[in-house]
């Protein structure tokens, strides 16, 4: 996929307060999927199931993860692959979707693992195929785990069918898709869509 000059994502901080308001709402409605499935329990839910914190977190999560796939363009000097519309729509919807099954597929947590980790991997190779895709999808894993242990811990929430430190062993699958799909979503606001002729080629690592 084409290439295109690096843009300082700091002069666009309206872009970034919008991307944070739209993770909120975006966000809290994927973590119905779990909350309404018995999935996830909130310990004091607010409304609809969800923790009054839900939005925040997610909005804020959100903003960490697209400011992360820029921060690591720049350095690396690589922009990483920018999608046409119509890509990204298909994206978001493949997550959108995995998501839902994460809460609501009847198999067992390696089942459910098993799937979102192949999805990830099928999703990298068609939409991303670079090195920052890999590497920010295992420290979005990572990261995003350890706060959720430490909310567990805390006593905020918990997982209903948990394997290991309380969370279910498909979570670390779902943050890498996460991190897919936004990072996606980041460059599209920042750099611009890329056109559907130059986004059919794909992206060299």
């Amino acid at each position: 996929m084409e290439q295109n000059s690096f843009t300082d994502w700091r002069q666009y901080p309206v872009r970034l307060v919008i991307l944070t308001i739209v993770g909120a709402i975006l966000g809290s409605l994927l973590d119905g999927f779990h909350t309404h499935s018995g999935t996830t329990v909130y310990t004091h839910p607010w409304l609809f199931l969800m923790a009054w914190w839900t939005p925040i977190l997610f909005g804020g999560a959100n903003v960490v993860m697209v400011v992360t796939h820029l921060e690591l363009d720049k350095r690396w000097q690589r922009i990483g692959p920018r999608l046409s519309l119509p890509q990204l729509l298909m994206l978001t919807t493949w997550f959108f979707a995995l998501y839902y099954l994460s809460g609501y597929l009847p198999t067992n947590n390696r089942g459910i693992a098993l799937i979102l980790g192949c999805s990830w991997a099928l999703l990298w190779i068609r939409f991303d195929r670079s090195w920052q895709g890999i590497v920010l999808a295992l420290m979005t894993g990572a990261v995003g785990c350890l706060v959720e242990i430490t909310l567990i811990y805390l006593g905020t929430y918990h997982f209903s069918r948990p394997d290991r430190f309380g969370i279910p062993q498909w979570l670390p699958a779902l943050y890498m898709l996460a991190s897919l799909c936004v990072g996606s979503i980041g460059r599209a606001v920042i750099y611009g869509f890329s056109s559907p002729k130059s986004a059919s080629r794909h992206y060299s690592m």
